[in-house]
């Protein structure tokens, strides 16, 4: 994971990676603040994005990647100035 400015939140990686099924984002919330999920195809195509408000602590995000085609994938999650990025791979079903 790629982290600039990660006062606010900390992003585990996706799991399991590969995913064919549900994917997992582990979001540590250091205070109460939108945080903003995107996920893009290899060609830049966004293929997912939800917002959610969440409190402080830890919270677990999940994904439906049997949606996704097969291959890497590329992550955003931001809240105000922070920004976490990543990769996933999404195996064939």
């Amino acid at each position: 994971i790629s982290k600039q400015n990660t006062t606010a939140i900390n992003v585990s990686q996706t799991y399991p990676n590969p995913a064919s099924g549900l994917t997992y984002f582990d979001v540590t919330m250091k205070q109460n603040a939108t945080v903003s999920l995107s996920i893009f195809s290899n060609i830049g195509q966004q293929v997912y994005t939800v917002s959610e408000n969440l409190s402080t602590g830890k919270h677990t995000a999940a994904v439906d990647a049997s949606t996704f085609a097969p291959g890497l994938y590329f992550y955003t999650i931001t809240s105000g100035n922070s920004v976490a990025s990543g990769k996933m791979v999404v195996a064939g079903k």
